[in-house]
């Protein structure tokens, strides 16, 4: 079954194959974003395992609304992972836990899994996080931590890819220096894989505005995205969202060679050569070649 799913994920209509046509980048971002969204809740099964019972002090119940005043690192993190999707009326005690406990990369870093839990299909608890200034507790989170250990920031990464399906989460993201944020991660953890694939999700979805794209552009996104793929070149997960992003860019003619100075062909040609998973980067890899040449 997961195999048909697979084909079928990729029956692309004939109108995706003509370059310029407006049609094409809306059929794409709408696959990128349910393709992703199902992606990641399928990974959240074995990810939450891991965050149960991590402490040995006793979870509150998560159907209790939780009070985060005057609550220590090892409280904060008991209650934190005990978030499962089913748990938004928590949104508001977790993002204050986030500035509570800014200083302690570990807390900020199970709150952000936390969050992520709730924003994998949820499009209201996307919102209810964006209302109490979530978008902004993690980017400060990335801020104040960019050089600490990338398994820690990779949950921030996650959230912040979850939160920005959502259009209001992107202005936000935007107004509160996403871009520089993410590409600083970036540059600081160019050995992580996880961080590197998710951090070109998060850019993809930053690109569905004009403006932001040249700021993507501008900030050196095509170079680090291009050295993340060369890099990581056994991991489909950064091949495919590499050039996801970079097709996002390249689909645009007036960013087009600058996405190819960042030698966005050489990293497609990577992809389409890649010969382990689900056939994902070779086709990303493909299609990115195609609109480079229209």
């Amino acid at each position: 079954e997961s195999e048909e799913q697979g084909s079928e994920e990729f029956d692309f209509p004939d109108f995706v194959w003509s370059c310029g046509n407006s049609e094409v980048m809306a059929f794409v971002q709408k696959l990128v974003a349910e393709n992703a969204s199902l992606k990641r809740q399928a990974a959240s099964g074995t990810s939450l395992l891991s965050r149960q019972g991590m402490s040995g002090f006793p979870a509150p119940l998560a159907s209790e609304l939780f009070d985060p005043r005057e609550v220590d690192a090892d409280r904060a993190m008991a209650f934190a992972s005990t978030i499962t999707e089913n748990d938004g009326h928590q949104i508001q005690p977790l993002v204050t836990l986030l500035s509570q406990h800014a200083s302690d990369a570990k807390v900020c870093s199970q709150v952000c899994a936390a969050l992520e839990n709730l924003t994998f299909t949820d499009n209201d608890n996307r919102k209810t996080i964006v209302s109490h200034n979530g978008v902004e507790a993690i980017l400060e989170f990335l801020k104040c931590h960019q050089v600490d250990d990338g398994s820690l920031l990779r949950s921030g990464i996650d959230a912040l890819w979850n939160l920005t399906f959502d259009d209001e989460a992107v202005d936000r993201a935007t107004d509160a220096g996403a871009i520089e944020r993410v590409l600083e991660v970036m540059r600081n953890h160019p050995d992580d894989a996880e961080v590197q694939s998710g951090s070109c999700a998060v850019l993809l979805n930053l690109a569905v505005r004009n403006e932001n794209r040249w700021r993507i552009v501008q900030g050196g996104a095509v170079g680090l995205v291009a050295s993340a793929m060369h890099m990581h070149a056994m991991s489909e997960e950064v091949l495919e969202q590499g050039c996801q992003a970079l097709y996002m860019l390249a689909y645009h003619p007036d960013l087009r060679p600058h996405v190819m100075a960042g030698k966005a062909s050489e990293a497609a040609t990577l992809a389409t050569g890649f010969k382990n998973g689900g056939g994902r980067a070779q086709k990303w890899g493909k299609w990115l070649l195609e609109v480079l040449e229209c």
